[in-house]
């Protein structure tokens, strides 16, 4: 009789030794997997609080002094646009998408133009639906510096806060020295100029707080 107890003892004192053990695995699996979560969560992008886009080459592929004979006309029928001499005018469709995106996303947008042509630049605006993007618009001749610092001032935004999308041009050193982020453009605005321009905008953020810690 006593052997026969000890042989049911014996598997029943295994098993708690393999439950102990399950919870103990379970404890530190737990532990782990928190760990992995911390570590693999991304860190919260920093985001611009303005972005300010130049018109001509950036959101439509012309200059009006040069390329447009005013005035421009907007056909009632069929929404198309022209000039006076029925050269069809139009935006790049990936910039109306890149500024569709950014508006909802609820971005702050700006537009500048170094055109004297106001009143060109504003019709195309309204004529292309475009209006409504740029609660800020700045249009007028002089450097685009002059611009810049306008809105700065209006906005009271820091320029390294600024985000600014141009061609290629003269002018886009002298902005970068006055601490804005310019963003060079190919062939009309796209979303990926933005998210790169993003991705470029918080490495440089996270090396200025390293440093300054």
């Amino acid at each position: 009789m006593v052997e026969g107890k000890w042989i049911h003892q014996i598997p029943l004192l295994t098993f708690l030794v393999i439950i102990l053990s399950l919870r103990d695995c379970k404890v530190v699996c737990e532990e782990n997997s928190l760990d992995e979560i911390s570590t693999s969560t991304p860190f919260e992008l920093k985001h611009p609080k303005l972005l300010v886009f130049s018109l001509d080459f950036v959101i439509w592929p012309f200059r009006i002094e040069t390329e447009v004979v005013t005035p421009v006309k907007k056909n009632k029928r069929t929404g198309r646009v022209h000039d006076f001499v029925k050269k069809a005018l139009g935006v790049y469709a990936d910039a109306l998408d890149a500024l569709n995106t950014l508006y909802l996303k609820k971005y702050r947008l700006a537009a500048i133009s170094d055109s004297p042509d106001v009143e060109t630049n504003t019709k195309l605006l309204l004529y292309f639906n475009l209006y409504n993007y740029f609660p800020i618009q700045e249009i007028f001749g002089g450097p685009k510096s002059q611009h810049l610092e306008l809105i700065h001032r209006t906005t009271q935004i820091p320029y390294e806060d600024i985000f600014y999308f141009d061609v290629k041009n003269d002018q886009l050193a002298g902005l970068r020295k006055m601490g804005l982020h310019v963003v060079e453009v190919e062939s009309g605005l796209s979303i990926q100029d933005f998210e790169r321009a993003l991705e470029l905008y918080n490495n440089v953020t996270a090396v200025t707080t390293t440093e300054k810690s």
